[in-house]
């Protein structure tokens, strides 16, 4: 089904982006210390 494709492709999208802050986020805490 294309719709059930077009949801799954842009919540991937977004728990990259989200994976992609939350990794800069750490990598500066690591920094940090």
């Amino acid at each position: 089904r294309p719709e059930f494709a077009a949801l799954l492709m842009s919540v991937s999208s977004i728990i990259v982006a989200v994976n992609a802050v939350l990794l800069k986020r750490v990598e500066k805490d690591l920094v940090a210390v």
